[in-house]
C-alpha cells in the first residue's frame, strides 16, 4: 500500500512538472504574452525586417524593388488593422504612406531618380519606430510593457545600424 502511494505521488509530481513546463506563457523582453500575442510580435518583427530589407535592396532603376516594398507595407497594415483602433491604424498608415512615410520616400526617390542616402534613411527612423510601437499596441495596451517590447524589437532588428547601412551603401 505504501509503495502505491509513493508511486501515485511520483506520477502526480511528474504531471505537475510537465504541466508547468508545457503550459508556460511565452515571454518577449521579459513580458509574459499569450501564444497569440507572442506570434503577433514575431510576425511584426518579420514584417518590419522585410520592409528594412526592401529598403536595403531598393534601386530606383528597378520597379520590382518599389513593388516589393509596397507589398510588405500592405501586409503589415493588413495584419494589424483588425486589432488597432482607427487613430492608431491611421498613424501606422501615415508612417508608411504619409507625406514623409517610408513608402512615400521610396516613391519620391524613384520619381526623382535618387537613392536613399544617409539623410533620408535617418529621417525614416521615426517612422520605423511608429511601425513597431503601433504593431505592439495592437496586442498590449499597457504603456510600460509596450515600451519594453518595442525597445527590445528595435534592438533585435538592429534598426539604427541597418538604417545607417542603407544610407551609407547607397551614397
Amino acid at each position: 500500500m505504501r509503495k502505491a502511494f509513493i508511486a501515485l505521488a511520483v506520477v502526480i509530481a511528474g504531471l505537475l512538472v510537465a504541466l508547468f513546463l508545457f503550459n508556460q506563457e511565452p515571454k518577449y523582453a521579459g513580458v509574459s504574452l499569450s501564444q497569440k500575442d507572442y506570434q503577433h510580435v514575431q510576425a511584426s518583427k518579420k514584417q518590419v525586417k522585410a520592409i528594412l530589407s526592401d529598403l536595403k535592396l531598393f534601386n530606383t532603376h528597378q520597379d520590382k524593388s518599389l513593388t516589393e516594398l509596397k507589398k510588405d507595407a500592405d501586409a503589415l497594415l493588413k495584419s494589424n488593422q483588425p486589432d488597432l483602433g482607427p487613430h492608431d491604424y491611421n498613424k501606422l498608415k501615415e508612417a508608411l504612406y504619409g507625406p514623409y512615410g517610408i513608402v512615400t520616400s521610396a516613391e519620391n526617390a524613384k520619381a526623382r531618380n535618387y537613392q536613399i542616402d544617409v539623410s533620408v534613411a535617418s529621417s525614416l527612423r521615426g517612422n520605423f519606430e511608429t511601425l513597431i510601437v503601433k504593431s505592439i499596441s495592437s496586442i498590449n495596451k499597457n504603456s510600460i510593457q509596450r515600451e519594453t517590447i518595442s525597445n527590445q524589437l528595435i534592438k533585435d532588428l538592429n534598426l539604427d545600424q541597418i538604417l545607417y547601412q542603407i544610407g551609407s551603401s547607397q551614397e
